[in-house]
């Protein structure tokens, strides 16, 4: 636990390192490169690295230019609205703009059974039943984020967890519960957490069974380290940045 708390520390000092450092008076250049790495790596390099088959014609097919340009268009929203109540409303929203163009219906909540390729003592996890979803994203999901006082970063990760669990769409909902996720943390002052390592796509959804299966520490744990790599990245793009 000591160990945990050094960490969420230190990404709370990151944190403000990052906040001062993109605030300071320097170039508009500079700046924009900052932020546009940012920009790359949750539009491009995250969809690729999580993505769940190889092959790298399924890559091209499915991350087209609409699906691109959708996430693209949901991060400058949320960039955007840092004081916008996030409610299932808000949060049907995102999901509306990371569907536009596609064939999934945005920003409207499922009406069928989901089974998750995830698996808890071997046995494959279902999400509740459809009918359940919108007390779920109310009560659940919208109570958590607006819970007065709560640490924003454990409300973040954990607002990622359960909307994944619940499966309130008919698809493209963990890329939804990613930008809710960041939105979160973009109000409080934190970096994006950004997956963009190969060996993200297993540890993702390891952490996502993990989770699944009560073992919220080891969620957690994959989540933070995930933060503070983001954070640390960032950092070297912005100190890099500045001696331009």
């Amino acid at each position: 636990m000591s160990n945990n708390n050094t960490q969420r520390k230190n990404i709370k000092l990151y944190a403000r390192s990052i906040c001062h450092a993109m605030e300071c008076d320097f170039t508009v250049h500079k700046r924009f490169s900052d932020i546009n790495w940012i920009n790359h790596e949750i539009v491009h390099a995250e969809p690729r690295a999580l993505f769940p088959w190889a092959d790298k014609k399924s890559v091209r097919e499915f991350f087209d230019a609409a699906n691109l340009n959708n996430i693209a268009n949901a991060y400058d929203y949320v960039c955007a609205n840092r004081d916008t109540e996030i409610n299932w409303r808000a949060m049907c929203d995102i999901h509306y703009i990371i569907c536009k163009n596609t064939f999934v219906p945005g920003g409207q909540f499922r009406t069928s059974a989901k089974i998750l390729d995830i698996s808890i003592n071997g046995i494959q996890y279902h999400a509740p039943n459809y009918l359940t979803v919108p007390f779920e994203m109310h009560e659940n999901i919208e109570n958590r984020i607006q819970r007065i006082g709560a640490d924003p970063l454990d409300t973040a990760i954990k607002t990622h967890a359960e909307m994944i669990l619940l499966q309130p769409f008919e698809d493209f909902n963990k890329r939804t519960a990613r930008m809710v996720m960041n939105w979160i943390l973009i109000q409080n002052n934190f970096t994006p957490i950004i997956f963009n390592n190969k060996s993200d796509k297993i540890a993702y959804r390891n952490a996502i069974g993990a989770y699944a299966a009560g073992a919220t520490k080891v969620y957690d744990e994959f989540m933070l380290n995930v933060m503070e790599r983001t954070q640390k990245s960032l950092l070297r793009v912005i100190k890099k940045s500045h001696r331009r």
